[in-house]
């Protein structure tokens, strides 16, 4: 590992490190983080006609967190978004840690479900300026 990631680490100014890919304002960073929980309800009618909903087990858990890089400004953040794709074609869960304030607690172990890149504003080299993207984990039970 680099001096600046253990540098980064040590002082918790990251946003959030899934598996070995850290968040941070000087890297990879994210704009938006979504939490999405179902459930999963049976509705059963009783003999008098009145509906009754009944909670069975939780279904499933996601997040989705969208992020703008400028490659100019966010080194090497190409890179570290190249890392995310290696762990989807993997198709191995990673712990999922994020920060808050000055700590970070781990959320559990996440499997990348996708990931959607959007290149634009390029230079006459072919190099895009801005890089948005998103990635969408689910929680694994593994």
């Amino acid at each position: 590992m680099s001096q600046f990631l253990d540098a980064i680490l040590r002082r918790n100014v990251f946003m959030a490190k899934y598996g070995d890919v850290v968040f941070s304002t000087e890297r990879l960073s994210f704009q938006e983080v979504k939490r999405k929980v179902e459930a999963k309800i049976n509705t059963y009618e009783t003999l008098n006609g009145k509906v009754i909903n009944q909670f069975i087990s939780l279904k499933e858990e996601k997040l989705t967190m969208n992020g703008l890089i400028f490659p100019e400004y966010h080194q090497s953040a190409q890179q570290r978004l190249e890392s995310l794709y290696t762990i989807l074609r993997e198709g191995k869960p990673q712990l999922l840690s994020l920060t808050s304030k000055e700590s970070s607690f781990p959320t559990g172990l996440w499997l990348i479900e996708r990931i959607e890149e959007t290149q634009n504003l390029f230079r006459a080299n072919g190099e895009a300026q801005k890089i948005q993207f998103s990635l969408d984990l689910i929680r694994s039970e593994t």
